[in-house]
C-alpha cells in the first residue's frame, strides 16, 4: 500500500505546461492567434448531428485558429453522413460498438496528414500522423467497459497502437476515456493507465474537471515544445471542451491558398488583335497547332493574376449572428451561477429557460438562412441542388492522395514512382499472360478476321467539319471540366469562340486530311481517385486523365464518326450493352436474368458465371486494336489517325502541386477520354461473339456474366469448363486478365433442393489447350455462391430477389436522416424533387429486372418509401397509407413496376402493330408458377389490362408515361394488386 500512495504522490507531479479553466472568449488570453501555435480542440459532444451547430457557435466565440478538431460520443452509424466544416477534412470510426460510439476528425486544409484506425478493443480510436513529428491518439471509452476483463482488453489495445506508432518526437492522447484522473482519485485502475502511458512518454497536461468534479476528458502528451491546455467553461454537453495548443511544432504546412483570376474580356480583345495567319503557313498539323496553343496561352497568361486568398481567422456561418454570440456567453455565466447556488430553483429555472431559449434562437436564425439560400437558388438548379447537398451534409469532398507523396524519402520521387507504375500496368500485366501462355500472343501479331464475326468490308470516312459542327460541339463543353496542361478551359472557348472558331475548325480539318492526331492533344494530366482499400497502395487508385480541352473537341468529333459507322453497319455485337444509344444497363441485367427464367421454366438445369477483370481499360493492346481496328473497316488516313491517337501519349501524375516527369504509355486507352469507351467497346466485340455452345454472353464494357444451360448438372459443367477455357484463351491472346479471385458462379435454381451438390464445382483449366484432355490438373476452381452483384443489382440463386431488396432497403432508410434536415427549411415542392432525385431514382433502378418479387418482400420495401415520405410531409407513423401516397402524389413501389414495365414492352413493340391500332400481343407459354413472377410473362399480362382500360397502343411513349401515372395514381392498393394478379 506504502508504494502505491508513493507512486500516487510521483504522478501528482507527472504533468507538463500551463493549465487552466477560462471561458471561450478568453482563449485569446492565452493562445494568440497570430501564434504559430497547433490547436487542438476536443469535445464529447454527444451526437454530432444533434450538437454540430453549437460547436459551429464555439469555434467562433474562441477567436482562434483550430486546426485539429476531435470530437468523441459523435453516435456515428452506417448512415451517418458527416457535417461539413468550411477549410476542413472529416475522418470517422468505421468499427462502432454502439449507438453512441465514434471518433471523428476534422483536420484543417493545409496540414499534411494521414489517418488509420487501429484494430481496437472496448472503445474507439483514430490516429492522426503529421508530417512525421507529431501523432494525435482519438480515444473514446464508454464507460459500459466497466469490468476488470474490459479495461484490461482497453489498456492492451491502446499499448498496441503506442507501439505501431514511429518514433516521433511528439505524441498526443486526446479523448474522453471515462476514467477519473483528478488528483483527489486514485486507484489501481488509474495507476495502470497512467502508468502505461507514462512508460511510452505521455504525460497528463491537466488534471481540471471536465465533467462535474472529475477529470474525464484527457489530455496526454510526449513533448519538449511548451504547451498550454484549457478546459473551456462551457456547456453544450455534459463534458467540457478541451484545447490544446502545441508551441511552434515546425509542421510543414501547404502554400497559402491562392486562386487565379483570369480576364476573359480583356483575352477576347487582345484575341480580336492577333494575327493567327501564320497558323496556315505551317503545312505540319502539329507545328500549326503547337502555335496555335502558343499564341493562346501567352495571351493568358498576360491576363491572369495570381490571387492569394488570405486565411480565415474564424469558422464563420452566416447564421452566427454577434447576438447569438452574446446569448451563448450569458447562458454559460447562468449556468455557473446556477451550479454555485444549487438550492436556488429560481436561479436554475432561469438557466433552464434561457437555455432553451439559446437553443431555440440558433435553430431559428439556421432555418431562415437556409430557407432564404433556397429561395435565392430555386431558378437555377445546380445551386439548389448544391444548397441541398450543404444542408444535408452530403456534399462529397475529394480527398487529396497525400498518402502517394510518402511512398519514397521525398515526395518527388514518390510521385515520379506512381507515374511509372499507372504507365506500366498495363504492359507488366500483358508481360505476365505472355510468359504464361504457350505460344504467347506477341502485340504486333495481326489477328485474321475470321476472329471477328461482324467484320465489314466498308470503310470509314472522315469528313470535313464546318464551322458550325466546332461552334455546337464548343457550346456542349461543361464549364465545370478540369483544365488540361495548356490551361485552356472551356469557359474560354466559350467566350471566344467567335474568335476561334474559324481556326480551330481549320487545324481540325487538317489533322482529318492527314491522319495526325497532334502530340500537344496527347498529354494528360493524371488525378489519382482512391478506390478503397489501402490508400498507402498504387493499385487501389484509379487513374483519371485530365485531356486538354481542344483534344476533347477532336476526339468528340472523331467519336460521333465513328459511332455513326458502328452502327449503320451494325458492327458492336446485339449482347454487347455498354456504350450503345437507347441501350442500358437495365436492358443488360432484364436480358440476363430473363434469359435464366425461361431455361428454368423449360425445366433446364443453369448457371451463370460472373467474370472480373484486371484493370481492362489500362491493359488493351495498342496494336491489336489497330488491328481490330482496320479489319471493321477503319482504314486508309482514318486508321492513320486513330493509330496516331494511340500511339506515343504521355502522362504526368498531379498530387497537390506536386507534379511527376513524363512517362510514356505504351498500352491501354485513356480512362476519361472521349473516345476510350468506343475503342474499348471494338476491342472486347469479338469476345461477345465467340462461340460457346449451350452458353449466353452478355457484357456491358468489360462487366461480362456467361449464362450455361444444359439438361444436367454434368452437361452444364461441361459446357461450362468449356466455355471458360475458350473464353481464358481469348482473353491471353488478347492480353487481357481474368481475376479469378473476384470471378465467381451461381448455380440458378426454383428450389433450393434442386442444386447441385457441394462437390460440384467449376475448374477454370488453363491445362488445356483447345479444349483437350488434360493428363494432370491444377488449376482453380471457381467460388460458388449464392448471390451475386452485376450492374448494381444483386441477382440471388432462386430469382427471388430478396437480397436486391434488402439492399434497397438499407439504401433507402440510409436517405431518413437527409429528409429530416431538409424538412426544417425546404417547402413540399423542394422535398419532393429531392425525393425523386434520392430515393424513386433508387427504387426505380432495374425494376423491371426485380419488381415482380413476391408481395411480401415488396412490403418491407414500401414500408422503407413511407418511412421516408412520412418524415418528409411529417405525417404521424399510423397515418393512413392510401392517403399518404394521395398527399405526396407519389408512386408506390408496385405501381412503379407497372408504369416502367408497360413502358417497356410499349418500347419493344413494332411500329407495324402499332399503326393497325390493335393489340396482337401473343401470350408467352410458361410451364411453372414461378414464371408468372418474370418479366417475360409479367410484361405482356400487365400490358393488355392496361390497353383495355386506357387504349394505349397508339400513344407515344412520352403520352403513355404521363396518363398511366396520373391513372396510377388514382389506384388503391387492392386495384394495383388486381392489375399483377396472373389468371392462368
Amino acid at each position: 500500500m506504502a508504494n502505491i500512495t508513493n507512486i500516487n504522490n510521483d504522478l501528482d507531479q507527472l504533468h507538463v505546461g500551463q493549465s487552466t479553466i477560462c471561458s471561450p472568449e478568453n482563449c485569446q488570453d492565452y493562445v494568440k492567434p497570430s501564434d504559430p501555435n497547433l490547436n487542438i480542440l476536443h469535445l464529447n459532444i454527444r451526437s454530432i448531428n444533434k450538437n454540430f451547430d453549437s460547436l459551429q457557435v464555439l469555434l467562433n466565440r474562441t477567436g482562434i485558429n483550430h486546426d485539429i478538431i476531435i470530437l468523441t460520443e459523435s453516435w456515428l452509424n452506417k448512415t451517418t453522413n458527416l457535417p461539413i466544416l468550411d477549410g476542413f477534412q472529416s475522418y470517422g470510426t468505421k468499427v462502432n460498438n454502439n449507438q453512441n460510439d465514434g471518433v471523428v476528425f476534422y483536420i484543417k486544409d493545409g496540414l499534411k496528414s494521414s489517418i488509420w484506425e487501429p484494430d481496437f478493443k472496448c472503445g474507439n480510436c483514430l490516429v492522426c500522423h503529421l508530417d512525421n513529428k507529431l501523432a494525435v491518439v482519438a480515444v473514446y471509452r464508454s464507460p459500459s467497459y466497466n469490468t476488470k476483463e474490459n479495461y484490461d482488453d482497453f489498456l492492451s489495445s491502446l499499448n498496441n497502437v503506442y507501439n505501431k506508432i514511429p518514433s516521433f518526437p511528439n505524441i498526443a492522447l486526446v479523448g474522453d476515456l471515462n476514467i477519473d484522473i483528478s488528483l483527489n482519485n486514485r486507484n489501481e485502475r488509474n495507476l495502470e493507465y497512467l502508468l502505461l502511458n507514462a512508460s511510452h512518454g505521455l504525460l497528463p497536461t491537466h488534471f481540471l474537471p471536465t465533467r462535474l468534479e472529475k477529470c474525464l476528458d484527457h489530455t496526454l502528451l510526449k513533448t519538449n515544445l511548451p504547451i498550454t491546455t484549457l478546459v473551456l467553461d462551457t456547456h453544450i454537453t455534459d463534458h467540457k471542451p478541451t484545447l490544446l495548443s502545441i508551441a511552434n511544432p515546425k509542421l510543414e504546412r501547404k502554400p497559402n491558398h491562392t486562386t487565379t483570376r483570369i480576364n476573359h474580356g480583356a483575352i477576347l480583345q487582345e484575341l480580336q488583335n492577333t494575327d493567327f495567319s501564320v497558323i496556315f503557313e505551317i503545312n505540319d498539323p502539329n507545328l500549326s497547332l503547337h502555335k496555335f496553343i502558343t499564341i493562346i496561352t501567352q495571351i493568358i497568361s498576360k491576363n491572369t493574376v495570381l490571387v492569394k486568398i488570405p486565411k480565415r481567422k474564424r469558422t464563420i456561418k452566416p447564421w452566427i449572428t454577434p447576438g447569438l454570440l452574446k446569448c451563448m456567453k450569458n447562458r454559460d455565466k447562468l449556468h455557473n451561477k446556477s451550479k454555485k447556488a444549487p438550492d436556488n430553483l429560481i436561479l436554475k429555472l432561469t438557466y433552464t429557460r434561457y437555455r432553451n431559449f439559446c437553443n431555440s434562437l440558433l435553430r431559428k436564425l439556421k432555418k431562415s438562412y437556409e430557407q432564404s439560400e433556397l429561395e435565392r437558388t430555386r431558378n437555377n438548379p445546380k445551386e439548389l441542388w448544391k444548397t441541398i447537398k450543404n444542408i444535408t451534409n452530403t456534399s462529397k469532398t475529394r480527398t487529396i492522395p497525400e498518402e502517394l507523396l510518402s511512398l519514397c524519402d521525398n515526395p518527388l520521387s514518390s510521385i515520379n514512382k506512381v507515374c511509372r507504375f499507372f504507365a506500366n500496368v498495363g504492359e507488366n500485366l500483358a508481360s505476365k499472360i505472355e510468359s504464361n501462355t504457350q505460344p504467347p500472343r506477341r502485340p504486333g501479331q495481326r489477328i485474321s478476321s475470321h476472329h471477328i464475326p461482324n467484320s465489314t468490308v466498308n470503310s470509314l470516312v472522315l469528313l470535313d467539319i464546318d464551322e458550325a459542327e466546332v461552334e455546337q460541339l464548343i457550346l456542349q463543353l461543361n464549364n465545370d471540366s478540369a483544365v488540361g496542361w495548356d490551361g485552356i478551359s472551356p469557359l474560354l472557348l466559350k467566350t471566344c469562340k467567335n474568335v476561334l472558331v474559324l481556326h480551330i475548325t481549320y487545324l481540325f480539318n487538317c489533322c482529318l486530311q492527314k491522319g495526325v492526331f497532334p502530340e500537344a492533344l496527347k498529354k494528360a494530366i493524371v488525378h489519382p481517385i482512391h478506390k478503397g482499400g489501402d490508400r498507402t497502395c498504387v493499385n487501389n487508385y484509379r487513374p483519371i486523365s485530365v485531356l486538354p480541352v481542344l483534344s476533347k473537341l477532336l476526339e468528340r468529333i472523331l467519336n460521333n464518326r465513328l459511332k455513326t459507322f458502328l452502327e449503320r453497319y451494325r458492327i458492336i455485337a446485339e449482347n454487347q450493352y455498354g456504350f450503345r444509344q437507347k441501350v442500358s444497363t437495365e436492358d443488360a441485367v432484364l436480358d440476363l436474368t430473363q434469359h435464366v427464367a425461361k431455361n428454368l421454366d423449360s425445366k433446364n438445369k443453369c448457371l451463370g458465371i460472373f467474370l472480373d477483370l484486371s484493370k481492362a481499360f489500362d491493359t488493351v493492346s495498342v496494336s491489336l486494336l489497330i488491328s481490330k481496328l482496320e479489319l471493321i473497316g477503319v482504314r486508309g488516313i482514318a486508321l492513320d489517325i486513330f493509330r496516331d491517337y494511340l500511339r506515343n501519349r504521355t502522362q504526368r501524375v498531379k498530387i497537390n502541386t506536386y507534379l511527376s516527369d513524363a512517362e510514356y504509355v505504351p498500352f491501354g486507352v485513356p480512362q476519361g477520354s472521349i473516345l476510350g469507351p468506343s475503342l474499348f467497346q471494338i476491342y472486347i466485340n469479338d469476345l461477345c461473339n465467340l462461340k460457346l455452345p449451350q452458353c449466353r454472353i452478355f457484357t456491358y464494357a468489360d462487366d461480362t456474366a456467361i449464362i450455361v444451360q444444359g439438361p444436367t448438372w454434368d452437361s452444364v459443367k461441361s459446357a461450362a469448363e468449356s466455355a471458360l477455357t475458350t473464353i481464358m484463351t481469348w482473353l491471353n491472346s488478347n492480353l487481357l486478365t481474368l481475376n479469378l479471385q473476384k470471378s465467381c458462379y451461381i448455380p440458378f435454381v426454383i428450389r433450393r433442393k434442386n442444386s447441385p451438390l457441394d462437390a460440384f464445382s467449376i475448374t477454370a483449366h488453363s491445362c488445356r489447350p483447345n479444349n483437350t484432355p488434360p493428363t494432370s490438373c491444377s488449376c482453380p476452381n471457381l467460388t460458388r455462391t449464392i448471390n451475386a452483384k452485376y450492374l448494381g443489382v444483386q441477382i440471388d440463386s432462386e430469382l427471388k430477389w430478396d437480397k436486391q431488396i434488402d439492399a434497397l432497403i438499407t439504401r433507402t432508410l440510409r436517405l431518413l436522416h437527409i429528409f429530416k434536415s431538409l424538412r426544417e427549411s425546404a417547402n413540399l415542392d423542394t422535398l419532393k424533387m429531392v425525393y425523386f432525385g434520392l430515393c424513386q431514382s433508387v427504387l426505380g433502378y432495374c425494376i423491371t429486372v426485380w419488381g415482380g418479387a413476391g408481395k411480401t418482400f415488396l412490403l418491407k420495401l414500401e414500408r422503407a418509401q413511407r418511412a421516408i415520405l412520412k418524415v418528409m410531409t411529417r405525417k404521424p407513423y399510423r397515418y393512413p397509407t392510401t392517403q399518404l401516397y394521395s398527399d405526396c402524389k407519389v408512386l408506390t413501389v408496385r405501381q412503379l413496376f407497372v408504369l416502367r414495365a408497360v413502358l417497356h414492352k410499349h418500347s419493344s413493340i413494332p411500329p407495324s402493330n402499332r399503326e393497325k391500332r390493335t393489340l396482337s400481343i401473343p401470350s408467352t407459354p410458361h410451364k411453372t408458377a414461378f414464371a408468372r413472377h418474370q418479366y417475360f410473362i409479367l410484361s405482356s399480362f400487365i400490358y393488355k389490362k392496361i390497353h383495355k382500360k386506357l387504349n394505349i397502343i397508339d400513344m407515344s411513349k412520352w403520352e403513355l408515361k404521363h396518363k398511366l401515372s396520373e391513372w396510377l395514381l388514382q389506384q388503391d392498393y387492392d386495384h394495383t394488386e388486381s392489375i399483377l394478379t396472373y389468371l392462368a
